[in-house]
């Protein structure tokens, strides 16, 4: 009757012991899986970062303030000499957005234009 009892208090020791080593690998993988995660995060806040830090370098340059007084506040230099189109006139670039259809991939493949 004591071997019975040491061995059934030995079982239940090592199923108990079993079932702690699981719950900690399953909590261990659990940890693994979010710092993975994190550490992807990092990564990409670190590239945006980078992004934004040469974003913000370019945008404290001489050209970039010149570029902006330009299109924003019609701005030129000295010399220069300011053109306005009216409304009815486009530009190139706008013209170009206009065209639709045949006209558009005729102009593309061939570099000419379609009277319609």
């Amino acid at each position: 009757m004591r071997k019975r009892i040491l061995q059934l208090l030995i079982i239940i020791i090592l199923v108990s012991f079993a079932i702690n080593t699981a719950r900690q690998v399953l909590k261990l993988n659990q940890v693994k899986r979010k710092f993975d995660q994190t550490a992807t995060k990092l990564e990409n806040l670190k590239a945006e970062n980078q992004k934004l830090n040469t974003e913000l370098q370019f945008r404290q340059t001489p050209e970039f303030v010149e570029k902006e007084a330009r299109d924003k506040l019609g701005l030129v230099k000295e010399g220069e000499t300011e053109v306005i189109l009216s409304k009815g006139e486009l530009t190139k670039e706008q013209a170009q957005k206009n065209q639709t259809g045949l006209k558009f991939w005729f102009d593309r493949l061939f570099g000419k234009t379609v009277n319609n």
